[in-house]
């Protein structure tokens, strides 16, 4: 994943209460728990990050880690 979108997107990922784990330098950590996370939880997170990608939505936001990533 390209560097300068990471920080973008989890801060995107946040606004529609998905919280990632933001990892230097390029990764994003999704971690459901099985024991209460449904599928159709699972299924609505990973339609929101394809709507964030492909309507670059993640391009309203600075690429830069707040004080709490």
């Amino acid at each position: 994943m390209n560097i300068k979108k990471v920080a973008r997107i989890c801060k995107t990922l946040k606004q529609d209460a998905i919280i990632p784990d933001y990892r230097e330098p390029n990764m994003i950590r999704l971690a459901p728990v099985a024991l209460y996370t449904s599928f159709q939880e699972a299924y609505e997170t990973v339609q929101v990050l394809k709507k964030i990608m492909d309507g670059r939505l993640y391009e309203n936001y600075e690429n830069k880690r707040g004080i709490i990533a």
